[in-house]
């Protein structure tokens, strides 16, 4: 046993280095290694493992007279016998879940290509309905497997999960060059994505800016009459751009507005910004150091040692916090963004927008789920903040609505943000409607009008909190085509 650990078994020191109560006892936060749906657990300051796994297979009406699952915290399975003070489990701990005896877990994405590929070729394309519930099964065991990679590979931090979001979206160029001194080449990012970066393609001119709501990415020519075109790498996460000195662009008196010799600007909420950009009308490498692009400096975008007048960019993710996962790919597979400590979900989305299965935020708003389709990528993206939220669904897991269905939220709870989620097999759009995978609360309830086989779910968040409610104008609810 750590040594860290060892303290944990005086209940009290227990108690008060995991922040809480006798009287409250210790909620945990069980996720099913399967599905990844998270299910709250309330048990003793004294409880055992054994009691944990009980206690939860009761409640998923899986007690059959006898343990049959065991539990993981931080990659390490727990034994039936040790102390939840032992294994330094705390309040509101996430441990896995997971059954004995089901499924197999492919080493490699080669193998389980291998399997489906096998099950095709036996197939030989006759009994469709077997191939279906085959690709299901072993997508299902994709998801477990793409889990465990996210959860277990130390590689994964932000900036490699950002990398594969990014690459699902791709690279943008400009349509028109130019080489004109002082033209400009400018290309936007599509519906559901935003610029995670912006360059210059052909000469560092007088370099580049984000606008202020992160959709466009724009260069400028110089006088050497080289040709240059914008360049964006767009992403799912939603950006603005903050200037150093207010002013984007150049137009008759902003012309002269600039930083000289050192100039920085950071990111709202003391976020990092995810790129930097210089920009000046006498050129990139007389003001700005000689390169338009560049990467933070802790939480600053910085200049030093520039001219006479240039401006500084910070490309800043909006909102406090973003969580994503790693996409996935395949009929039934799951992608699961959890939100950090203290954080709970305030809107759950598909990535791209509006696909797959749809989305789902889970009961205790930790967590938010998509499920893929047979064709396509597809990765979920959470808006994380302070307010404690939860999912609430308008059926049971085994109920599908049609027509108009709709959901409100609890008590004094109020919906922040609404999912569609449909096991059609055309997914959202054959399912959801014009309300898509995500979409704003209207009347203080979540509504899809014309749905087919759906469970609409509610971001329901308790109003006691100080912070303002999450403005849902900023949904976006148009639908890929």
């Amino acid at each position: 046993m750590p040594a860290s650990m060892k303290s944990c078994n005086d209940t009290t020191a227990y108690a008060q280095r995991c922040n809480y109560t006798a009287s409250t006892g210790l909620l945990l936060h069980i996720q099913s290694s399967l599905t990844n749906e998270v299910t709250p657990v309330e048990v003793e300051a004294d409880a055992k493992v054994q009691d944990v796994v009980e206690k939860y297979e009761l409640v998923q009406r899986r007690l059959t007279g006898e343990i049959t699952g065991k539990l993981k915290w931080l990659g390490r399975e727990l034994g039936p016998e040790e102390s939840l003070a032992d294994a330094g489990v705390c309040q509101e701990s996430h441990v896995e879940y997971t059954p004995q005896g089901r499924g197999w877990k492919p080493k490699s994405n080669q193998a389980l290509d291998a399997v489906l590929r096998e099950q095709l070729r036996k197939s030989n394309h006759n009994n469709v309905q077997l191939v279906r519930t085959t690709m299901l099964l072993m997508a299902i065991i994709t998801g477990l497997a793409i889990y465990v990679l996210i959860k277990n590979s130390p590689g994964c931090d932000s900036e490699s999960l950002l990398q594969v979001l990014q690459d699902t979206y791709g690279i943008r160029i400009g349509d028109a060059s130019c080489s004109n001194d002082d033209c400009r080449s400018s290309v936007s990012c599509g519906d559901g994505e935003w610029v995670q970066k912006c360059e210059i393609l052909g000469s560092s001119g007088d370099g580049v800016w984000v606008s202020a709501d992160g959709k466009t990415c724009t260069a400028q020519a110089a006088g050497d009459r080289k040709t240059i075109k914008a360049k964006a790498t767009c992403g799912p996460l939603r950006t603005l751009s903050v200037s150093s000195v207010g002013v984007y662009g150049y137009e008759g008196e902003n012309k002269y507005v600039g930083n000289e010799g050192n100039g920085s600007v950071g990111c709202p909420h003391n976020a990092t910004p995810l790129s930097c950009n210089c920009h000046s009308a006498w050129t990139v490498d007389k003001m700005c150091g000689g390169t338009e692009e560049f990467p933070p400096v802790g939480n600053f975008c910085r200049v030093e040692n520039g001219g006479s007048r240039f401006r500084v960019f910070a490309v800043c993710p909006e909102g406090p916090s973003v969580a994503a996962s790693l996409p996935c790919t395949g009929e039934g597979c799951l992608s699961a963004a959890t939100c950090p400590l203290n954080q709970w979900v305030q809107r759950c989305e598909t990535v791209p927008p509006h696909s797959g299965h749809g989305a789902y935020p889970s009961g205790d708003g930790k967590v938010c789920t998509a499920q893929g389709v047979p064709l396509g990528a597809v990765g979920a993206k959470a808006l994380c903040g302070s307010r404690r939220t939860y999912g609430v669904e308008s059926s049971p897991p085994t109920v599908w609505r049609d027509g108009v269905v709709s959901v409100g939220c609890p008590g004094q709870l109020e919906p922040v943000g609404c999912t569609c989620y449909t096991e059609r097999a055309s997914g959202v759009k054959g399912g959801c409607g014009p309300s898509g995978a995500e979409f704003p609360p209207t009347n203080s309830s979540c509504t899809v009008e014309g749905a087919r086989w759906v469970r609409v779910f509610a971001v329901c968040a308790e109003t006691s909190q100080d912070d303002p409610p999450v403005d849902t104008d900023v949904h976006n609810t148009s639908q890929r085509s």
